[in-house]
């Protein structure tokens, strides 16, 4: 329990904070020793919900704190039948350690510590996939795109404003998106939701390119 309270504060630093921090060299790390990545939702995401499309975590939240949960079961559950330290020693009547019960009061209140910690967490970074709120657009584009090509007439200036403005984005998300946040407890990787989005944009500009090699203007 000691260590996962290391992780408890009264508040905790936000995605966009620690960004901002990373660029400062007299600013601390936080320390951290759980990996989480973020990604952009495939088909099978699509069909659980709406609400238009966002940023997941690859494993959910939820998912994440029930597991660091488990441990603590595991934990107790490898305590029981633990040979006495003495044994070694000389013969004793009780050949191990006394069992340590799931339900023992100690250890219900040590997990609500700890599900308190994790929760509170867990609260703070769940809120990093909104520092990519900006770039959502680009998941539902293809269908403008698609529907952009295929109108007539369209203009040469036409087919620049939308490559240019996805190599904008291309250019922003690689110069200016964090490859990782360090938040408390948790290290959040980003370069793959950064490469998701960028080859999101390179997929759009193809369908335009595609359709200006056909087009005569």
């Amino acid at each position: 329990m000691k260590f996962i309270q290391r992780y408890k504060f009264p508040t905790y630093p936000k995605p966009d904070e620690i960004i901002k921090r990373e660029y400062d060299a007299d600013s601390p790390f936080e320390d951290n020793f759980i990996s989480l990545k973020l990604r952009i939702p495939n088909a099978d995401d699509s069909s659980k919900g709406g609400g238009g499309p966002k940023i997941m975590f690859d494993t959910p939240i939820e998912q994440v704190q029930q597991e660091l949960e488990q441990i603590v079961d595991q934990i107790v559950k490898q305590s029981c039948n633990l040979p006495r330290p003495e044994n070694t020693i000389a013969r004793s009547d009780k050949m191990h350690l006394w069992d340590v019960q799931i339900d023992d009061e100690i250890v219900i209140k040590a997990k609500e510590k700890i599900s308190e910690t994790l929760r509170e967490n867990l609260e703070v970074v769940s809120l990093a996939a909104n520092v990519y709120d900006e770039f959502l657009f680009i998941l539902k584009e293809r269908e403008r795109i698609e529907a952009f090509i295929n109108k007539e007439p369209i203009t040469r200036e036409e087919f620049q404003k939308e490559i240019d403005m996805y190599q904008e984005c291309i250019n922003k998300i690689t110069e200016t998106m964090p490859f990782e946040i360090r938040m408390n407890m948790f290290l959040i990787k980003c370069s793959d939701i950064n490469n998701a989005l960028c080859d999101e944009c390179e997929g759009l500009m193809k369908l335009i390119l595609d359709k200006v090699e056909s087009h005569v203007f």
